[in-house]
């Protein structure tokens, strides 16, 4: 099977592209061995390069790849840093969801920013176990703190 996208600023043949793979996949080092423990530079060249737009509507900024590209994307990025392509997967979750509800004020108001990288988003998805130990209180809580929140 053959395929090609219909932009070629998104090819992935594109030499940005490639100059960010290579990027990747040279910090993944870091990521593996601990020296670094969330992929922020990593993000952030997947905002410059265009791959937080993947999976967001062209009319708020992004490049609304159809899955087969999403996937051949997912493909070359998990080859480079399996890592960061995991962030940008969780990221990408709620980005999709968001794009697909109805609110249009909240896709007005968040996309743009996902988009660029400027915010960030994820999903949490957990899974109970079938003890049912976790009826009275949850198996994790969440305290506001003056940098963010204490998980």
């Amino acid at each position: 099977m053959t395929f090609s996208f219909p932009d070629p600023e998104l090819s992935f043949d594109n030499s940005a592209y490639q100059a960010m793979l290579t990027r990747l996949s040279e910090a993944t080092a870091e990521l593996n061995n601990g020296k670094t423990v969330w992929p922020e530079q990593q993000m952030d060249w997947l905002a410059e390069s265009g791959v937080l737009g993947w999976v967001i509507p062209e009319e708020y900024g992004g490049s609304d790849l159809s899955s087969a590209e999403l996937n051949l994307g997912y493909e070359q990025l998990a080859a480079a840093c399996l890592c960061t392509t995991f962030v940008l997967t969780q990221r990408n979750g709620a980005c999709q969801r968001i794009a697909g509800c109805d609110n249009l004020d909240l896709k007005e108001r968040l996309l743009p920013d996902l988009c660029s990288g400027k915010t960030y988003a994820t999903v949490g998805i957990s899974h109970l176990t079938t003890s049912r130990q976790h009826l009275s209180q949850p198996a994790v809580s969440a305290t506001s703190t003056e940098s963010g929140y204490l998980l």
